[in-house]
């Protein structure tokens, strides 16, 4: 790519434009993140919002009337290589102050795109999807990274950490009547007498703790025979329908089909996570000596509404749920049912987890706390 330098017209008397990039037009959790962002931020800093992939994103921050672009590109070399040409068009033309990555394909895509512009790149980084020495080579040539978690930021080191900067997920206060979204629970599952209800949330994917939760099942039963388990969410490509259906084929050997409901992805996602008992997250890295869940969504919206979470001990989960939720170690199955079975019969625990999680929220994982340290960071790039 031809060296284009890009004139500095992002900040005028301490306002500055920002263009937000997403590696994806989905509605994943750092899609999600970036809508509402996007709903809160203060909208004259905003200068378009371009998606690096199709998908119900779009039409959801045009229906906030942002100007979108998409421009689809795929994880090939080539495709990303195409992409930073036309990101760098759209760039030129709108001289923003600052770019948002909003994800590692984002942040991959703009990166090259911006080669002797002297515009700066801000990676948000979400999740453990690239560590090592290659995140911080991609962490060198952007103008900052803000990590999502503490978690994600421990990849890098020495001077390269003055340009690291940790900014928590938050989400907005949550106001779901809970008596409504139990009887939405209880109808879905076909059982109104459950008891207690333990939702499992994500993508039906092996590193989300499926298996692991079908396995102590049967235990679970002979402890708290009314339990059911609610597992909400999609395949996300037929690569996993193998994996789907190793699922399916041991719930029926174990002969727990009665026990667990399946109803794919849903937009009352958080309705249902209001109406269970507790949200587990049993989550292991596929990938051996990487980390999973950057700063998960999911247990934000538990805490948001008051619903105990249950979770391994892994990436950012602990500083998320601090005091206010259950931690067992990584793969400690029995610790897992321990756990469950301890917040689920003891209500005085049950109660002061769900007022901390709420708590949490309101005082430390506050929207507006998000959006304040961006849009300070915004500032802070566009003065390098």
């Amino acid at each position: 790519m031809m060296a284009q330098a890009l004139p500095a017209k992002g900040t005028v008397a301490g306002h500055v434009s920002v263009t937000f990039v997403s590696s994806y037009g989905g509605m994943g959790g750092s899609e999600i993140y970036l809508e509402r962002l996007l709903s809160e931020i203060d909208r004259s800093l905003v200068t378009r919002v371009i998606l690096l992939g199709d998908g119900p994103l779009e039409r959801r921050l045009r229906d906030l009337e942002l100007t979108v672009d998409v421009v689809p590109t795929s994880r090939d070399l080539r495709s990303m290589l195409r992409s930073s040409w036309r990101l760098r068009k759209r760039l030129l033309a709108c001289r923003p102050g600052v770019v948002h990555a909003n994800g590692l394909k984002a942040a991959l895509v703009a990166v090259p795109a911006l080669i002797g512009t002297r515009l700066p790149v801000l990676w948000v980084r979400h999740d453990f999807a690239m560590e090592g020495w290659r995140a911080r080579i991609l962490a060198r040539a952007c103008s900052g990274v803000i990590c999502v978690s503490d978690a994600l930021a421990r990849t890098f080191r020495g001077p390269q950490l003055r340009k690291v900067s940790v900014v928590h997920t938050g989400v907005p206060e949550m106001n779901i009547e809970r008596g409504d979204s139990r009887r939405r629970v209880l109808e879905l599952i076909g059982d109104l007498h459950a008891e207690p209800v333990i939702s499992l949330i994500g993508r039906l994917v092996p590193d989300k703790g499926h298996a692991e939760l079908i396995e102590i099942t049967p235990r679970l039963l002979r402890r708290l025979p009314d339990a059911r388990i609610l597992i909400i969410g999609d395949a996300p490509t037929e690569r996993f329908a193998s994996y789907v259906g190793e699922l399916r084929g041991r719930i029926e050997e174990l002969g727990i089909g009665g026990t667990i409901t399946f109803v794919g992805h849903r937009e009352d996602a958080l309705m249902l996570i209001a109406g269970s008992d507790m949200v587990v997250m049993p989550s292991v890295s596929s990938h051996p000596g990487v980390e999973t869940e950057g700063f998960p969504l999911i247990a934000l919206e538990a805490l948001a509404v008051g619903t105990p979470v249950v979770a391994y001990r892994v990436g950012g989960i602990p500083e998320l749920l601090g005091d206010c939720g259950s931690l067992v170690p990584p793969m400690d199955t029995e610790g897992l049912l321990e756990a469950i079975e301890r917040v689920a019969t003891d209500r005085p625990l049950w109660e002061r987890m769900s007022a901390c999680g709420a708590d949490r929220i309101r005082n430390r994982l506050s929207m507006a706390d998000m959006v304040a340290r961006l849009q300070d960071a915004y500032r802070e790039a566009a003065r390098t």
